[in-house]
């Protein structure tokens, strides 16, 4: 399993799946939601529980503001960065509103991807119905989808190992973006509680 979740192997892992199989025994889909800071392994995580479940996934990073929409008001508002309204529109309306298992064999929606290089709306993607859908990503835990989840997974990370992560992925320039951008945007969210509403947290040291 790749290093970013090693932390994770084993008891962690194991309960992990252990409950996810436990989910996947009702007659109704189940959404799970896994948030937390940069660098925690997210994304990591999200693969490997889509690939053992053969789950279908959405990364909240194709959901990110678009340039004119980043004004001083939005992102001072926790979790202001993330197109919270295009992602209730494309992804957490038809995940409601999906008949199952009537449609499992058919896509719930196609929904755009953002491009952070561009800033633009780039392609689409179709999320299929599968009887686990995973939803990564900061900002994922926003209070409008909270009730679409069944299950909801933190992934915290000490400081100095975030820093180290995010500087071999992208490199030393792109740090300062990072430290004076990024990161207090992502704390400002996180400092309303959002791990304390979490199902399950895990503290990457």
């Amino acid at each position: 399993m790749n290093e970013l979740i090693s932390p994770l192997v084993s008891r962690d892992t194991e309960s992990l799946i252990s409950h996810l199989t436990s989910l996947l025994t009702s007659s109704q889909p189940s959404v799970i939601a896994i948030d937390g800071k940069c660098g925690s392994g997210k994304s990591t995580l999200a693969g490997f529980l889509a690939a053992h479940f053969d789950a279908a996934l959405v990364h909240m990073d194709d959901f990110y503001l678009p340039f004119d929409m980043r004004t001083r008001e939005r992102l001072d508002e926790p979790g202001g960065n993330v197109h919270y309204e295009r992602f209730h529109k494309e992804i957490y309306l038809p995940l409601k509103e999906r008949p199952y298992p009537t449609g499992l064999n058919e896509p719930v929606c196609t929904y755009h991807i953002f491009s952070c290089a561009t800033g633009t709306l780039t392609e689409t993607r179709t999320l299929p119905s599968k009887p686990l859908t995973i939803i990564e990503g900061s900002y994922c835990m926003r209070p409008e989808f909270r009730d679409l989840y069944d299950l909801s997974i933190f992934l915290d990370i000490t400081d100095s190992l975030q820093q180290k992560r995010l500087q071999n992925r992208v490199g030393p320039e792109a740090m300062n973006s990072f430290n004076e951008i990024w990161i207090p945007l992502e704390n400002r969210y996180f400092d309303t509680g959002i791990s304390d509403i979490c199902s399950i947290t895990f503290r990457i040291r």
